[in-house]
């Protein structure tokens, strides 16, 4: 196979191992983000409790932080894969993170639904919680943007002008979202020849 067929499988890997750690990341989400609750004073109208609105916030501000998480550990982990480095893994880790924060989002709500199911009819005076969601999508621009901005600065402060890509292969830890084996820590020492002696006579 090619360098370009390498690097088109490198960027679906990395796509896919975007998406997973997106979808950890909604779970995360789901069981961390809390509920309104609000109060039922007529049938089929119901009313916040005081204090409750905050939540709204709250729950944005935790997918935020989530997200700014999964983009630096994500980024860091694919930016490992040294011998893929360029474009077309740049692009896959951009598609993944965008689409991963989507997926994060759906993931998160179908928890947050599980959690907190919706009351049909509740009685007059009974307290409802109602399952948190994501009302603006601004916030899905945060994974992107951030697994952006650390692929840029990790190439800025590279020393290397190719990025480290036809350095020495023992230094590459291959796929990201993956377990590789340790490399020895020292090799095995050669024994050296002296070409200078000469050959005694018998």
């Amino acid at each position: 196979m090619n360098r370009w067929g390498r690097e088109t499988l490198a960027a679906l890997a990395v796509f896919v191992g975007w998406l997973v750690i997106s979808v950890i990341g909604g779970v995360v989400w789901g069981f961390l983000a809390p509920a309104e609750h609000l109060v039922v004073f007529e049938p089929g109208r119901m009313q916040t409790i005081a204090g409750e609105s905050g939540h709204y916030f709250d729950s944005v501000a935790i997918f935020a932080a989530i997200s700014l998480v999964v983009a630096i550990v994500g980024s860091a982990a694919t930016w490992r894969w040294r011998s893929m480095r360029g474009p077309i893994l740049f692009a896959g880790l951009f598609l993944g993170a965008l689409d991963g924060a989507r997926e994060m989002m759906f993931t998160g709500e179908l928890v947050a639904r599980l959690r907190f199911p919706e009351i049909v009819e509740p009685a007059v005076g009974e307290v409802v919680a109602v399952a948190p969601t994501i009302d603006t999508l601004l916030v899905l621009i945060i994974a992107p943007l951030i697994a952006c901005l650390s692929v840029l600065v990790m190439a800025a402060i590279n020393p290397r002008d190719d990025l480290g890509v036809e350095g020495d292969d023992r230094n590459d830890v291959g796929p990201p979202f993956a377990t590789q084996g340790a490399a020895p820590a020292f090799a095995a020492p050669q024994p050296s020849v002296d070409s200078s002696a000469s050959p005694q006579d018998g």
